[in-house]
């Protein structure tokens, strides 16, 4: 009679796979503490051999494995602890303020950034500074070829010269108008023509020397002849018509004198007034050329050594320079292209102090009362574990209809360079309330299946395996609301060991 063969028992899968993991993890811890207890055994038998004989070997023991007491309580010799760099802090209670962490983004400071353009038309004769090129305020960056800068530096040195002969002009009719004047007051008292003659021999009269000596004279002679000739008429020797015809004769030479001189007189006056406008007009035309020049970027050093003969092409030339301290974000602009007002061919940013932008909830708007002025901390996943400072100058006064957010702008140093405006930050928005809290070390928490944990020491070698529950969080500090006392002695160093025993015993509990 044929023997059925016995059912077969099948084991699952998923199953022998936890059984393996977990005696291999089991395996894995066990060989670590061996391995110390051996090279703590072999210590302790050098130092035993240096003061006395040897003596028989004795038998090894195995390392003290730590032990479950109960479920959620661990056992692990004090001996084991420096190995595994378990060290206890006790849980305090300290003031904590609220804290809301929001995204924010770093930002150019708009108020130190220049997006660059020819103010004038040309050819692009040299770009002296590459993309990322640190620059000084005043260094040249695009040396341009402009006809516009050449007409207009020809045009300040015409005038120049027109302002020249304008004030050379004007010295010399101020002169002319003045000693006139001075001219014409002497001879209306009657000076001799030695006083005349030894007065004004040195002094700048022009045509108007000859034509008032010349009057005066003819009145001095017709006042000579009236004078003979009444003399003489009333000793009878003369005929009074011919006193009669010089005194005619006088009184005529007496009035075209006195028209002489009232005439010469305010035409010079006349002639000062137009000569210096004359002069101020040619001195506006050279201001108002600099000027111009000056608005194109010119200093007045530059201004004063024009000269087409010394210059030649040079005298065409425009260069665009740096306004201030920074460094070059964009360019575009390649030799001998031509480039116009509406070019723009470089951006140049200071970036020694950046932006902060960070839209805020509605909810978190009772922050920002306090916050103008103030500084807030900053923390950049490009550089973990480092704290920035920015102080916070503009919180927004309007709400933003489709995000429900309000902006803010803070400036952060950045010296450094290590904020790169477009990079993401967290940003900690300081609140009001400092109640005190019960207060771990985050080094002391430990994450098992979304939960945080931590290891309370109930004395000796046993721990305590204890959930927690979180709350506001300042600097490596963490506020614990559920779970711990004030007082209780937690491990802030070291968890991992104890996180592993606790895992090994769950596998191997499978």
């Amino acid at each position: 009679m044929p023997v059925s063969p016995a059912p077969s028992r099948s084991v699952p899968v998923s199953r022998v796979r936890s059984f393996l993991v977990g005696s291999l993890f089991v395996a894995a811890v066990l060989a670590v503490m061996t391995v110390i207890g051996l090279k703590s055994d072999s210590t302790n038998r050098l130092a035993a051999g240096s003061s006395a004989a040897p003596k028989a070997e004795e038998p090894r023991t195995a390392p003290v494995r730590p032990e479950q007491d109960r479920e959620g309580v661990l056992r692990f010799p004090e001996e084991g602890w420096t190995g595994a760099g378990i060290e206890l802090g006790e849980v305090v209670q300290e003031p904590l303020r609220d804290v809301a962490r929001v995204t924010g983004k770093v930002t150019l400071n708009e108020d130190r950034v220049a997006h660059i353009s020819p103010l004038v038309a040309g050819r692009v004769e040299k770009v002296h500074v590459p993309l990322g090129q640190h620059v000084r305020a005043g260094d040249v960056l695009v040396t341009v070829e402009s006809p516009e800068i050449g007409n207009a530096k020809l045009g300040l040195y015409r005038n120049r010269l027109l302002n020249q002969f304008a004030r050379v002009k004007d010295e010399w009719t101020q002169d002319v108008s003045r000693n006139t004047h001075e001219l014409v007051e002497s001879l209306r008292g009657n000076p001799s023509m030695d006083d005349l003659s030894s007065g004004f021999r040195e002094k700048k009269l022009g045509k108007n020397r000859e034509q008032l000596i010349a009057a005066y004279t003819n009145l001095r002679k017709a006042r000579v002849d009236r004078d003979r000739l009444e003399t003489l008429s009333q000793q009878g020797i003369t005929p009074g018509k011919e006193l009669i015809a010089a005194k005619a004769v006088h009184d005529a030479e007496l009035a075209s004198f006195q028209a002489i001189l009232e005439t010469i007189d305010q035409e010079e006056h006349y002639n000062a007034l137009l000569s210096t406008h004359a002069r101020q007009e040619a001195e506006t035309r050279v201001a108002v050329d600099e000027a111009s020049l000056k608005l194109l970027g010119f200093q007045q050093s530059d201004l004063d050594s024009v000269d087409p003969v010394k210059e030649g092409k040079d005298l065409s030339r425009y260069q665009i320079v740096a306004p201030f301290d920074g460094t070059i974000i964009a360019k575009d602009v390649a030799l001998l292209e031509r480039v116009t007002p509406e070019h723009e061919v470089m951006t140049v940013a200071d970036l020694s102090t950046v932006w902060i932008k960070v839209d805020v909830f509605e909810q978190h708007l009772a922050l920002l009362s306090a916050l103008e002025g103030g500084a807030i901390e900053i923390t950049a996943a490009a550089w973990p574990g480092e704290t920035f400072q920015a102080r916070v100058f503009h919180t927004g006064e309007i709400v933003d209809e489709a995000s429900r957010t309000i902006g803010m702008r803070a400036m952060a140093d950045n010296r450094d360079g290590r904020l790169k405006p477009g990079m993401f930050v967290e940003v900690a928005l300081p609140g009001t309330s400092n109640m005190a809290s019960a207060v771990v070390p985050a080094s002391a928490l430990l994450e098992h299946q979304g939960k945080s944990l931590v290891f309370v020491h109930l004395g000796g070698d046993r721990f305590d395996v204890r959930e927690v529950r979180l709350g506001r969080g300042q600097g490596d500090r963490r506020e614990v609301v559920a779970g711990l006392k004030e007082g209780d002695k937690v491990v802030v160093k070291g968890g991992f060991a104890l996180k592993s025993r606790m895992l090994a015993d769950l596998l191997s509990g499978d």
